[in-house]
């Protein structure tokens, strides 16, 4: 679990008038990647002495937590009596080996289930599929949660629900991790069109509302999720690709003049660092964790990307005790996270995308293996995904979401097409 005396030693070798927390990620099972703490409970100040030394209580309940999950995991572990394959030696049924080269793939995984408003029945289901989602189901922060925790349906804080709609889902692999898509593997006349989209009563003042590129937002947004298939370091696994176009009610609102607090935050999202287009991993300013301001809790740190999932069948599949209670919970998204924009210079316009990744192989070890033995529950699960940008302060709030979709039926190993990652 690893011992408090570092942090304490750490607290007081610093000034006791300097602000903020003495805060290091990473230790323990559970580091901010894995989930984020959304309890109602707090540690202030003690009496006498410094606030530094609350992390001492905070070390404490944080270990309670961990116990009784762990608990829980292993009873969970034990019941179930399954054996996997090898970590180290995963066997995986490739039943679609086809190389497929730059967007050729794009709109062949998934089928788009068109009009749906609630999850179907996944076992009528003879493919995976997909559908936009609405924000109904997700919820965000609310006004005054820094006092009160409270939160409120995505419907409730913008109208529209999210910011940006879903109009393309695949999942993909290949023999080696896939990153940098849009620019690379992808290119924005790949995908499909959305002329349905922004016909729909999208007019003002005798003028049809599109994005141009003096919008101070991207055009496209990819969202690059990618699950692991074992718990071993060089596991490629697959990636969820979504790509969303900017719905017409945000231009609507950029041009009034008076966006909401949750475009506002998005807008300032877009202008941090971003990487280049292209293979330059090694860019520190495409890492998200270089937003993170260490002196201040993950769950209080402003502009930094969150993600959410809800299981809407959780009944029905059979999820272990231990997940249960962080259904729908948000994850803050930092050491996992890359942001990749086309135009990267810091101050400039965004130009026509941006692309975000999360690698869950990041994640702490309990978290990975949550989601490596319970493939089959996956394959019967209704998933809903959302994103926002994480709002602390009063005039920040309400959240809002960037975007969501839901996703149906999935075979993690079977499902995702083989692509030429090469390009």
């Amino acid at each position: 679990m690893g011992a408090v005396t570092s942090h304490f030693e750490c607290c007081l070798s610093r000034s006791e008038e300097q602000e903020g927390y003495c805060w290091r990620e990473g230790h323990g099972i559970g580091p901010t990647d894995a989930y984020l703490r959304e309890a109602t409970e707090h540690f202030y100040d003690c009496s006498e002495g410094s606030r530094c030394h609350d992390i001492l209580f905070e070390q404490a309940r944080l270990k309670l937590e961990k116990g009784r999950l762990l608990t829980s995991f292993a009873y969970d572990e034990l019941r179930s009596g399954i054996s996997h394959a090898s970590d180290d030696q995963p066997t995986l049924a490739r039943t679609r080996s086809s190389e497929l080269r730059r967007g050729k793939w794009v709109g062949t995984a998934f089928q788009r289930l068109p009009g749906s408003t609630e999850p179907p029945d996944v076992n009528e289901l003879t493919k995976p599929c997909w559908y936009p989602g609405n924000g109904s189901g997700l919820q965000v922060r609310a006004k005054g949660y820094a006092k009160t925790r409270k939160k409120e349906c995505a419907l409730t804080s913008l109208a529209y629900g999210g910011m940006y709609e879903c109009i393309c889902c695949d999942a993909i692999r290949a023999d080696t991790k896939i990153e940098n898509i849009l620019g690379r593997l992808v290119l924005p006349k790949h995908l499909p069109s959305v002329s349905g989209l922004l016909s729909e009563s999208e007019s003002a003042a005798g003028q049809e509302i599109s994005w141009t590129a003096e919008c101070p937002l991207p055009r496209i947004l990819c969202i690059n999720l990618m699950l692991p298939y074992t718990t071993g370091p060089n596991d490629p696994g697959c990636s969820f690709v979504a790509f969303f176009h900017i719905k017409p009610q945000v231009l609507r609102d950029l041009q009034s003049g008076y966006p909401p607090p949750c475009i506002r935050k998005f807008v300032d999202f877009c202008n941090g660092p971003a990487g280049k287009p292209g293979r330059n991993v090694d860019d520190p300013n495409r890492r998200l964790y270089t937003r993170r301001n260490g002196r201040v809790r993950a769950d209080a740190d402003p502009n930094l990307l969150k993600a959410t999932a809800v299981c809407e069948n959780i009944e029905s599949v059979g999820l272990p005790s231990w997940m249960a209670p962080y259904n729908g919970k948000p994850v803050v998204i930092t050491k996992s996270g890359y942001v990749v924009r086309e135009n990267p210079e810091q101050g400039a316009l965004p130009g026509e995308w941006l692309e975000i990744g999360v690698d869950v192989r990041q994640f702490n070890w309990l978290a990975r293996r949550g989601l490596v033995n319970n493939k089959a529950i996956i394959m019967k699960a209704a998933l809903h995904f959302g994103f926002m940008v994480q709002a602390v302060d009063e005039d920040t709030l309400p959240e809002g979401l960037l975007c969501d979709m839901h996703v149906c039926g999935v075979d993690l190993e079977s499902d995702p097409i083989q692509i030429d990652n090469s390009v």
